[in-house]
């Protein structure tokens, strides 16, 4: 789950050891020892993904959503340590990638 491979987080939250090791914000280190946090974080990294792979390479839908997600850490990371805001943020953001899904699915399916 990294930004240069999937543009949505920056750690592997959900597998602990190496990735956690290298946690440095506070948003970070509180993902990392929470796991309620990692599983919400897991959550919301399979849902962007299928979100991701429901557009098209270089579509303008694909490219907001890489900035939709780019904006979400960032106000994710404004919680800080902040278990509760951290919680609702990732609430409120796998409920908006998941709201997206079945339009996009049926927009696919032959």
């Amino acid at each position: 789950m990294y930004v240069r491979k999937c543009s949505y987080t920056r750690f592997d939250y959900s597998s602990g050891g190496a990735q956690c090791d290298k946690a440095r914000t506070p948003t970070e280190k509180a993902i990392c020892a929470n796991a309620k946090l990692k599983e919400l974080d897991s959550r919301m990294a399979q849902a962007y993904h299928q979100a991701f792979a429901l557009t098209a390479p270089k579509s303008a839908e694909r490219q907001s959503l890489i900035q939709d997600q780019r904006n979400w850490l960032k106000s994710r990371d404004r919680c800080q340590a902040d278990v509760d805001c951290l919680s609702s943020a990732y609430r409120e953001r796998i409920a908006s990638l998941q709201s997206a899904l079945p339009a996009k699915a049926q927009q696919v399916a032959p």
